[in-house]
């Protein structure tokens, strides 16, 4: 599926299953290509949006808050909800 800038998604953490899922909107892609014994990565700069969900990542002692940004990679996408 493909995305773009202002794009509302729904994401899981990398770090699993025990992190609520989180809506945030995509603000800007991020593409390091691999170099330097680094693989890259391929993501976007993101917005939390909802308070209630930035809480329950709060409880997981995940210091966010609603407008902070966050980096996702591209494969921690779940759905783009609908415009």
């Amino acid at each position: 599926m493909k995305y773009e800038e202002g794009d509302i998604v729904l994401v899981e953490s990398p770090a699993g299953t025990g992190i609520p899922h989180t809506h945030v909107r995509l603000k800007n892609r991020v593409d390091v290509p691999p170099g330097n014994g680094w693989g890259g990565h391929k993501g976007w700069h993101a917005e939390v949006l909802y308070e209630q969900e930035a809480a329950a990542l709060r409880k997981c002692s995940i210091p966010i808050n609603v407008g902070d940004l966050t980096f996702v990679f591209d494969d921690c996408i779940i759905d783009k909800e609908q415009k």
